[in-house]
């Protein structure tokens, strides 16, 4: 990855220089994606200089015979900001290339993505403001609603009061979007959720526990697990998760500890202590923001560490091992969506992404947030509207979307199929000061070694 940022800053000035010529032409011949209009409460984002999308006017002069609104509700501010910016700025770098090569087209004509941005700063109890204003003053046709399950579900709470509007989350894991969907079809009908839940993280954690403790690089003779996790939907349900995939896989397991903490949480020392006096085989931690996970793994490497540790989602930030350093060498974790450095599709992604935000933090975020909004683009190609009642949430549901990093194809409950055939839930390990992925063994790029 520093070299991609090394490649990204030595090729900035030729990019702005090809973005200025872009803006003062009709949008053709230039390789440099011009980045949508945003809007909203969100901070400007760093981007290379382009045009931006200008309304009608903006969309006339470039032959757009109108604008598809969209609009988002992101953490931009807060505990969770690093990911709210990165989804922002996937969506941004899809929008920009969709405009560039000529828009949605549907019915005969061609639409330019318009972006709206607002910022609930992580907190469930903003959310729904948020999308309200985007809904309503806006008038969005499309909905990404958060990356944070606890906020998506306080979304969904309201989206059967616009039955016009296609609501899909960007990322999300909490089992609730399952059991909601399941359980009133219906009144759910334009809401989807394209990501794994907290029962494939928890079913691979066990699998995973089961066949590196064979091998021998996991020790877990006593079956011993405890559990620190954020006070967040996705974090309690993913404890369900993994307790029952151990039952599964690993023939039962005992639960030591469930320590549940504040979102956005760095003093983890008493947790810690508690959890070393109960001499668990394996640690497992759930955190979303970065500064959590880098302040647990500096914490057990200070206090001393007798189990394995295994984190799931933090680790994916970008700085996390910069940051952590030393004390997150070992450390396992789920989900590698993304291997920048190793992948030579996700690297050329990377640079994409670069190029356009050449400061991003680049994680699998951005990826996950590109793959959504070209999700939605072809949906509403296939279905011709931009009114989910009237086909576009039908269209969106039967897209089977192959994306660089695995395939998109929904279940019934508007979740994104999980297995080696449609999106995999790797297992990545820290070595030496860089990822790799070493679970399962048909997808590894090195051999797994003990934390011990």
């Amino acid at each position: 990855m520093r070299k991609m940022r090394k490649v990204a800053a030595l090729l900035l000035s030729a990019v702005m220089c090809v973005s200025c010529f872009a803006g003062c032409g009709k949008g053709g011949g230039s390789e440099t994606k011009a980045p949508a209009e945003t809007k909203g409460a969100a901070k400007e984002t760093e981007k290379a200089e382009g045009t931006k999308a200008q309304g009608e006017s903006q969309s006339s002069a470039a032959g757009f015979d109108g604008t598809i609104k969209m609009g988002a509700v992101l953490p931009l501010t807060g505990a969770s900001a690093e990911t709210g910016i990165g989804v922002q700025q996937g969506l941004e770098l899809a929008a920009a290339e969709i405009n560039e090569a000529g828009g949605i087209k549907m019915n005969g004509k061609s639409y330019e993505v318009e972006l709206y941005f607002e910022d609930d700063q992580g907190a469930a109890d903003q959310s729904v403001s948020a999308a309200e204003k985007l809904l309503t003053m806006d008038g969005v046709s499309i909905l990404y609603s958060e990356c944070l399950s606890s906020c998506a579900l306080a979304i969904m709470d309201i989206c059967n009061q616009y039955p016009d509007t296609l609501f899909t989350t960007v990322e999300c894991t909490s089992d609730n979007f399952s059991k909601l969907i399941s359980e009133d079809p219906d009144r759910y009908f334009n809401f989807f959720k394209p990501c794994f839940n907290s029962a494939d993280y928890g079913s691979n954690f066990g699998e995973m526990i089961a066949d590196l403790s064979k091998e021998g690089i996991i020790d877990f003779e006593n079956k011993k697990v405890a559990y620190i996790v954020e006070d967040t939907d996705a974090g309690r349900s993913c404890v369900d998760a993994c307790e029952a995939a151990l039952e599964e896989f690993c023939g039962g397991s005992e639960t030591v500890a469930i320590e549940v903490v504040p979102q956005g949480s760095t003093d983890f020392y008493s947790q810690i202590n508690k959890i070393k006096s109960l001499e668990p085989d394996v640690v497992m931690t759930y955190f979303v923001p970065l500064n959590s996970g880098v302040a647990y793994c500096k914490q057990v490497y200070e206090l001393g560490r007798d189990w394995t540790d295994v984190g799931f989602v933090y680790p994916m930030k970008a700085g996390f091992v910069e940051q952590a350093g030393a004390a997150c060498e070992g450390l396992i974790w789920f989900p590698q969506m993304a291997d920048f450095e190793h992948d030579e599709k996700c690297a050329q992604f990377g640079e994409k992404v670069l190029n356009m935000f050449p400061k991003a933090g680049l994680t699998a975020i951005h990826l996950s947030a590109y793959n959504i909004m070209y999700m939605v683009k072809e949906a509403l190609e296939t279905s011709g509207t931009t009114s989910a009642k009237d086909g576009l949430a039908e269209a969106y549901f039967n897209v089977d979307y192959q994306a660089i990093n695995g395939r998109y194809v929904f279940k019934e409950d508007h979740t994104s199929k999980s297995s080696a055939e449609y999106l995999p839930v790797t297992c990545a390990q820290v070595q030496n000061q860089e990822y790799y992925v070493i679970w399962p063994s048909e997808y590894a790029t090195a051999e797994p070694v003990s934390q011990q």
